[in-house]
């Protein structure tokens, strides 16, 4: 009874399963958080819109990302955004130019609704951690697209293909830029704020996300 008392007191509820956790996570949800992920981050760190990604969306990976995205658990980015940050920090990008991060954008009436952006909850903790400029607001979303999950790779394209526009109130430095997000299925959705921030004048050199479904 004793040790319960303590460990109520003490140690904090992991978010994932609400028992006693010493981290962030409980020991066997983080076991579990580890075994999704990737070996080779920068694998796909390549071709018109390079990818690095901490992980596999699977098992706990894609629990704790769906708690964050749809169960109002904001709290998930910090760990998670580190997660990020561990991978930028193994240096695997090659880049000698320091970018700024640009997190993919929520539509005003979805960003009501839920209360956050989460992958500007990711991209702010991945800057903290990391030291790298944030521009939080770089891009808009203009249109509140349907969900992506149900579409073809070509519905996903023709459903994103208007959905961004650069922020005409923002007056940032030009630099490269790295786009964040949650999760890179399609990468429609990047492909699309990729498109938007060039045509524009603004490089970007690839897109980091905390897990993917390639």
């Amino acid at each position: 009874m004793w040790r319960t008392l303590v460990t109520t007191v003490f140690y904090r509820a992991c978010p994932l399963c609400r028992r006693p956790a010493t981290g962030e996570f409980c020991r066997d949800c983080q076991r579990q958080m580890a075994a999704t992920q990737l070996a080779r981050p920068w694998r796909f760190w390549q071709g018109e819109l390079p990818l690095a990604a901490w992980g596999r969306y699977q098992d706990a990976l894609k629990r704790a990302l769906g708690a964050l995205k749809y169960q109002g658990r904001p709290e998930l980015a910090r760990p998670l955004g580190h997660y990020l940050g561990d991978v930028w920090l193994t240096g695997g990008h090659g880049l000698t130019q320091t970018p700024a991060v640009a997190p993919i954008p929520l539509h005003p009436a979805k960003l009501k609704r839920r209360g956050y952006n989460q992958a500007e909850l990711l991209a702010r903790h991945l800057c903290r951690y990391v030291g790298l400029p944030l521009y939080p607001d770089l891009l808009v979303r203009r249109t509140d697209t349907q969900a992506q999950h149900c579409l073809s790779a070509r519905e996903r394209a023709a459903n994103l293909a208007t959905a961004f526009a650069l922020n005409p109130d923002v007056g940032y430095r030009r630099r490269p830029i790295l786009l964040v997000d949650d999760i890179y299925t399609t990468g429609a959705t990047a492909r699309a704020a990729q498109h938007t921030l060039q045509q524009a004048g603004w490089p970007v050199v690839g897109v980091l996300v905390v897990a993917t479904g390639r």
